[in-house]
């Protein structure tokens, strides 16, 4: 049976399990070690409730998850869906390299699966809502450009990162609402292949005021969706280097107004915890 109305999924893999909320169904994909020995024998993909927790069990969980997720989207043509992957084992864990040797193979298996799961939604559907992905420094690039390429199809992505560099060049694909990061490695030029963004937030950033002066250059003559800029540094912001031959009108202290080519007008705000703000004058 089909359901005609919008309907919302939320699916999160941690390290065990999977977790798939809609909005009146909630369940649990697992494999099949962790059944409990006094449940057993189980069929595969026969749902059961444990600990007042509705759970499907599969010999194979990626094999699982795909089957849901294709019963799910057959069974709510129309639904939004909304990705948070927790599940990789954080490298700080290590005591010893050989430790470490094994994190970082356990990770990139887990953000291979992570990758494998988004890939399969964007076959079956373009309706993405959030993306969250914690991603671990102890990746190789060639696999984070693969989890930024699937993750441009997001209307929201929030990502948590802290490797210093990166060599992915496709950001100005992505056309998102919002996108939140975590990232010591974005540079100015990244930052200007995200104009095609409507919000960005950026947590922590090693951009400095001559960075954003040259984004706020390219800004002026640019048309895209962008409505809004903040930033944290991880140095003080210097407003003068900052609109260094952009023409301005202060507002206040720490207020200016903007222009771009067009006339749209922003207001580009500084405050005194090295917060960098960047929004259209009708922001709300």
């Amino acid at each position: 049976m089909r359901m005609n109305h919008t309907t919302n999924l939320v699916i999160t893999q941690d390290k065990q399990c999977s977790f798939f909320q809609t909005d009146k169904l909630g369940f649990i994909v697992a494999p099949m070690q962790f059944v409990p020995k006094r449940h057993r024998p189980v069929k595969e993909g026969v749902p059961m409730v444990f600990k007042k927790q509705l759970y499907i069990f599969w010999n194979d969980e990626r094999d699982g998850l795909r089957q849901m997720i294709d019963f799910i989207l057959d069974t709510f043509p129309r639904i939004w869906i909304s990705y948070r992957f927790d599940k990789v084992p954080r490298s700080d864990d290590s005591d010893s390299d050989s430790e470490a040797e094994e994190v970082e193979e356990d990770a990139t298996c887990c953000y291979e699966e992570g990758y494998e799961v988004l890939h399969h939604i964007l076959q079956k559907t373009q309706n993405i809502g959030l993306i969250y992905f914690l991603v671990e420094p102890c990746i190789k690039q060639s696999l984070i450009e693969k989890l930024f390429t699937v993750c441009s199809g997001a209307s929201c992505l929030y990502l948590n990162s802290s490797f210093d560099t990166i060599e992915f060049t496709g950001f100005e694909t992505f056309a998102m609402q919002r996108i939140h990061m975590s990232a010591p490695w974005l540079t100015a030029d990244h930052l200007i292949s995200l104009l095609n963004c409507e919000q960005i937030t950026v947590n922590y950033t090693k951009l400095t005021s001559e960075d954003l002066n040259k984004f706020i250059k390219h800004w002026r003559s640019s048309h895209g969706n962008f409505t809004m800029l903040k930033m944290e540094s991880s140095e003080p912001n210097d407003f003068d280097v900052v609109l260094r031959g952009i023409e301005n009108e202060k507002l206040d202290r720490n207020q200016y107004i903007i222009r771009r080519d067009d006339q749209a007008e922003f207001i580009v705000e500084f405050d005194e915890c090295d917060t960098f703000t960047m929004k259209a004058k009708n922001f709300d």
